[in-house]
């Protein structure tokens, strides 16, 4: 599955399991007003609902995170090209600036660095847009998951010996 359709199906399956997960909470908020057995059966349903939608966007989160580092391995990469060719347009100004370069043969191969660089800076954001609407849904489906008590909230760190918060390293 390609990651455009990975994300459009997990984010589908994550707003139904929103939808019922809403009913829940909404029926257990009206409980007062309808019979125990009414109640029960209204969230037996949705819950049911909810437990058939886990069993496929549990399994879909392994490809969203993998998805997640493949785009982050992505970024760094292509910063690190940046990098380097921010050096080489350096490179070439000094050499401009001592004489070593034509102001024509600095224009000509200083025009290709920037945009080079342009491009990498285009390539970039548009990692960024597609990484934080993973990132977004991974985190709405970890939040209601949590609440609804299919996942597991993650253990609080505990501080070290000196005091000191783990929190935060991984």
């Amino acid at each position: 599955m390609d990651r455009s359709a990975l994300l459009n199906e997990f984010k589908g399956k994550v707003d139904e399991f929103e939808k019922y997960q809403g009913y829940i909470d909404k029926t257990k908020s009206q409980s007062a007003k309808f019979a125990a057995t009414v109640v029960e059966k209204v969230i037996k349903d949705n819950t049911e609902k909810c437990n058939k939608l886990a069993e496929i966007i549990i399994p879909l989160m392994t490809d969203v995170e993998s998805v997640i580092e493949e785009m982050s391995a992505e970024r760094l990469a292509a910063l690190g090209g940046r990098e380097t060719t921010e050096f080489d347009l350096q490179v070439l100004e000094l050499r401009q600036v001592i004489g070593d370069l034509t102001d024509d043969a600095y224009l000509a191969d200083a025009t290709s660095l920037t945009e080079a660089i342009a491009a990498i800076d285009t390539n970039v954001a548009a990692i960024d847009v597609v990484f934080n609407q993973y990132k977004d849904v991974l985190g709405r489906w970890q939040a209601v998951g949590e609440r609804s008590g299919i996942l597991a909230a993650p253990k609080p760190v505990k501080a070290s010996k000196k005091g000191k918060s783990m929190q935060g390293l991984a």
